[in-house]
């Protein structure tokens, strides 16, 4: 039996946590929330939603927190992770959509803030620094990507490190 879980880093995220826990618990078998050393209810909302929690004990910063994103998907037999932001810039229904590739052999996909129009809400200034990096991004690695800094990610077993 497969196993898919939606993982997400937390930070301070008590206003968008919940609805994003059950978001994705409809198009994941389990959802895993690392609350990276939050000062307020972070950890106590999704816990109580039906997460599988991990806490920090102080704010080791996004890299740490991924980096705990993965350990647990591998601890658990995870075949599929999705990477999902906690603070609700991605939407839990394109899911399946971001999934659908990973079942053709795909080992990682990138979600785009850029398609559906869901950039609006991103500053100009952040969108400037945003298309330097996919243009050299995409420059040096020979690649065709509209957001490379996208935090809603699809990994297949052998891309997380099975």
């Amino acid at each position: 039996m497969s196993l898919t879980i939606a993982a997400m880093s937390a930070y301070n995220e008590e206003r968008s946590i919940t609805e994003m826990v059950l978001g994705c618990q409809k198009y994941v078998d389990r959802v895993v929330v690392v609350d990276d050393g939050s000062t307020d209810a972070t950890a106590d909302r999704p816990a109580s939603a039906g997460a599988h929690v991990i806490r920090h004990e102080w704010n080791a910063g996004y890299g740490a927190a991924l980096r705990t994103c993965f350990d647990t998907a591998r601890e658990m037999g995870a075949d599929r992770m999705v990477i999902i932001d906690a603070d609700g810039q991605h939407d839990p229904e394109e899911i399946p959509q971001l999934l659908q590739p990973l079942d053709r052999g795909v080992d990682l996909v990138i979600g785009s803030r850029f398609c559906n129009g869901n950039y609006k809400d991103i500053p100009a200034y952040r969108k400037v620094g945003m298309k330097v990096l996919d243009i050299t991004t995409n420059f040096l690695g020979g690649l065709s990507l509209t957001d490379t800094q996208s935090g809603f990610r699809a990994y297949g077993k052998r891309a997380k490190g099975a």
